[in-house]
């Protein structure tokens, strides 16, 4: 699944509602990214302050844990929405004819206006104006920088003018909204990340582990674990299993080293024709990869 959602939106009765948005996921190259909104009437928030709120980055695994219950069990005190981007969305984005970074992509998840999702045309539901039209009366919005925060701030106004809207680096570490919407999305991807299997354990090398569970370490580059990880599974002809973004350079590099060539065509395809089609070699592997995996579906329907 491309995309996935979890709600738990409160009308809060027409009070002045602020909100946060941060995010969990840009570096790895393994796993989703997640997208999380946090938002709670004003008065609120010094109940988020007494739980000892902060940015994820900075907290030990178990207190994000610990903070991220709270949050959660106070479910008619705070309101949130959570977008999961898979790790197969993330590498077809970044690997489409007109390419989408990860700025672009947060950028879309944070002002989209539809929510309709196709393969031709990338669009993300829009965080800020699903709560919006929920019947929530938000009136301030606080977003951890994505690029330049003047240009992502006047995207924003142009969609929401009559909202106070504060786009800053390390706004997760200044505004409580944020600090919790960090760690809602946090602790999300990495549940997911430790909760994810395999479905394709007979084509990917998981030694004597055939559950199709393996040590994945952080999801980072530079982590040994995570690189062991993309060593041990890689297969030469069907790549990664869909939790690797294979459009990193962590990954693509290994698909360069030790992945068999492959060339196809269809039999009226002319010699020109063939040098066009092929010419972006990144994108010719992607369709491979991907029309494999949909014969691998197939075969165990």
């Amino acid at each position: 699944m491309d995309h996935s959602f979890e709600d738990n939106v409160n009308g809060f009765e027409s009070r002045d509602v602020i909100l946060g948005i941060d995010e969990a996921g840009r570096g790895p190259v393994l796993g989703p990214m997640v997208y999380a909104c946090l938002f709670y009437p004003k008065e609120n928030e010094d109940l988020l302050r007494n739980i000892n709120i902060d940015d994820s980055k900075k907290l030990s695994a178990h207190n994000r844990d610990k903070i991220n219950d709270k949050i959660r069990k106070l479910s008619d005190k705070f309101g949130w929405r959570i977008h999961v981007m898979s790790a197969e969305y993330l590498s077809c984005e970044m690997h489409r004819r007109k390419k989408h970074n990860l700025n672009e992509i947060s950028h879309l998840a944070a002002i989209s206006k539809s929510k309709c999702f196709s393969s031709s045309v990338f669009i993300l539901l829009d965080l800020i104006k699903h709560v919006i039209s929920s019947g929530v009366n938000v009136t301030e919005v606080y977003i951890d920088t994505v690029g330049p925060p003047d240009s992502y701030k006047s995207k924003l106004l142009s969609i929401f003018p009559n909202i106070h809207i504060t786009v800053k680096p390390k706004a997760d570490s200044l505004y409580p909204s944020v600090s919790g919407a960090s760690i809602l999305a946090k602790v999300k991807r990495d549940t997911l990340l430790s909760d994810w299997r395999c479905s394709s354990t007979g084509i990917y090398n998981f030694g004597a582990n055939r559950t199709g569970s393996f040590e994945q370490g952080s999801g980072y580059p530079g982590d040994p674990k995570t690189k062991e990880f993309l060593r041990q599974v890689f297969d030469p002809v069907f790549g990664f299993p869909s939790i690797v973004r294979f459009s990193w350079s962590t990954a693509s590099e290994i698909i360069d080293k030790r992945g068999y060539s492959v060339m196809w065509g269809g039999e009226e395809t002319t010699s020109q024709q063939k040098i066009k089609l092929f010419r972006d070699n990144e994108y010719c592997k992607f369709l491979i990869l991907q029309m494999i995996s949909l014969e691998v579906k197939r075969d165990n329907i």
